[in-house]
């Protein structure tokens, strides 16, 4: 292995396939390489941060750097930041798709349909943030640098574990399948004060998030509930599994797996959207859930109009 990590004309296709799924295809001696290339990066001192504007990348090891940045394109970019090299990276899954994402680290990420996650790692911490959807982590281990995943209700933070983060309207939940995660919510609006703070363990989910309290939103963890391993990662298997969610937020996690806009559900009848959800449904199959609730009437499809947009349509009887 030279001093350089040269991959020679490779380096493109090497570096797209470790920043995807297709990490595991690679020959051995290219990822070796892209390996070797990594420990030097973070092997390297801390450079001092100086007033004058930084000169252009002479050194050949940088340019491997540089070249990095090229070669995985717009989602990924190395920046210094604070005195160190932090590597960001944004992924998304569209309509109706799973992508499976290996990160820089040696971890597995899932993301569900439409979902979107911003990673952010340095060689002190790994922080991520889930924007949206729902994804599963198989975290690789590391103590020296916890991993954060930061949701718009609060975080949860493992070292080398398994769990699944789920977002929905009003709180996000998280079921850990392996290990023992710790989920921390902000007290109140403003951030002050020590946060609320509680461990899952495996077989454990439960919600996070905020409640409106005197005019105010405060904080919450709910009471650990037992989930099976499975059943936390069957979505990741093309099945969709409720114990209990409220209609209007299952209606959002079956839209996001409708293949064909015109199959997404609108909920007629806002009196129903509380009505808890039990039972499972393949995904792509949004009109399945009809077979779960009292009142199927209270669902219809999804007509796009002009323009894209989306009416009314036909009541599920």
């Amino acid at each position: 292995m030279n001093e350089r990590h040269d991959l020679g004309g490779r380096r493109e296709a090497v570096f797209e396939a470790l920043f995807s799924e297709r990490a595991g295809d690679l020959h051995p001696h290219d990822r070796a390489e892209a390996d070797a290339f990594w420990t030097w990066l973070g092997e390297q001192p801390r450079p001092t941060v100086a007033a004058q504007p930084p000169r252009p990348l002479a050194n050949a090891r940088w340019a491997v750097a540089a070249a990095l940045v090229l070669a995985v394109g717009s989602s990924t970019q190395l920046w210094p930041i604070g005195g160190e090299t932090e590597t960001v990276a944004r992924y998304a899954a569209g309509r109706a798709e799973r992508r499976v994402i290996r990160l820089a680290d040696g971890s597995t990420v899932t993301l569900g349909a439409r979902t979107t996650l911003k990673v952010s790692f340095t060689r002190d911490r790994r922080r991520l943030a889930l924007e949206g959807g729902e994804a599963m982590f198989q975290v690789a281990h590391d103590r020296s640098r916890p991993f954060v995943v930061q949701t718009p209700f609060g975080a949860v933070t493992a070292v080398g574990t398994a769990f699944d983060v789920a977002i929905g309207r009003r709180s996000a939940d998280v079921a850990v399948t392996e290990g023992t995660v710790r989920v921390t919510v902000a007290v109140d609006d403003h951030d002050e004060g020590t946060p609320v703070a509680k461990l899952a363990r495996k077989g454990e989910r439960v919600a996070f998030g905020t409640l409106a309290q005197n005019g105010a939103r405060m904080g919450f963890i709910s009471q650990a509930e037992s989930v099976g391993v499975d059943d936390a990662a069957a979505w990741t298997r093309g099945q969709l599994v409720f114990h209990g969610e409220p209609l209007d937020e299952v209606i959002d996690v079956v839209n996001r797996y409708a293949v064909d806009p015109a199959d997404e559900l609108l909920l007629t009848d806002r009196s129903a959207a509380k009505t808890p959800v039990y039972g499972i449904v393949d995904q792509g199959n949004p009109a399945a859930i009809r077979e779960l609730i009292d009142n199927p009437r209270a669902l219809s499809a999804t007509v796009q109009g002009a323009g894209g947009a989306g009416r009314p349509g036909t009541s599920l009887r």
